[in-house]
């Protein structure tokens, strides 16, 4: 079942709080593989390709954030087992899964403005420019 990931999760979380490092990896590693499962069952019956899979096109966002949470969990136990160049490996698949989502995000939003002129509906106006100004503060460079 799809929703035994959050309590295998739960359980990594347990055995990581309580030291039992090796227990939480294994716990991990079960979340992360019974997400993957239930996104290529999803796709499997939304007729979508293995390659829209593996390019993360059919996620939802908590669903992206969920799996990002796994993916940094399972560097965390690494890390605690001094396993660091896997520690490492996996850090640098969370960081190339972040990068992925946020272009995804900015492609979005410069096509919605490339599109405005051509929007008639008010409301998808604002949307349009809300999410071209949300992605302007996030990478402003803040004031110290």
């Amino acid at each position: 079942k799809p929703h035994w990931a959050s309590a295998y999760y739960g359980a990594c979380l347990a055995a990581f709080k309580n030291g039992k490092y090796d227990l939480a990896l294994e716990r991990i590693n079960t979340a992360i593989s019974l997400t993957r499962a239930a996104e290529e069952e999803e796709a499997r019956c939304r007729g979508i390709s293995q390659k829209e899979i593996q390019g993360h096109t059919i996620r939802r966002e908590t669903d992206r954030q969920q799996s990002q949470a796994q993916i940094y969990m399972k560097a965390m136990c690494l890390k605690k087992m001094l396993r660091y160049e896997e520690a490492i490996s996996t850090y640098n698949k969370l960081r190339d899964e972040i990068h992925r989502a946020e272009s995804k995000t900015l492609v979005r939003s410069v096509f919605s403005l490339v599109t405005l002129y051509s929007i008639t509906e008010r409301s998808k106006v604002s949307e349009s420019l809300d999410n071209l100004r949300t992605m302007m503060e996030f990478y402003a460079v803040p004031d110290y």
